[in-house]
């Protein structure tokens, strides 16, 4: 069952700012963080600095 489901929305992954995952399944999720760093976006703002594992703190 995805996220979306348990939670009764009616929108498609393009439509949500998530990821829409299958909650019963174990499927790895790889995150650029240097895509997320470019991105201008109020989640970039707050992301600490340090937070992703490969930089250095």
């Amino acid at each position: 069952m995805k996220i979306s489901e348990k939670l009764n929305l009616t929108k498609s992954q393009f439509e949500l700012d998530f990821v829409d995952i299958d909650t019963e399944r174990n499927i790895p999720l790889f995150i650029d963080s240097n895509l997320i760093r470019k991105y201008d976006s109020e989640f970039n703002a707050n992301v600490p600095s340090g937070f992703f594992w490969n930089e250095k703190h």
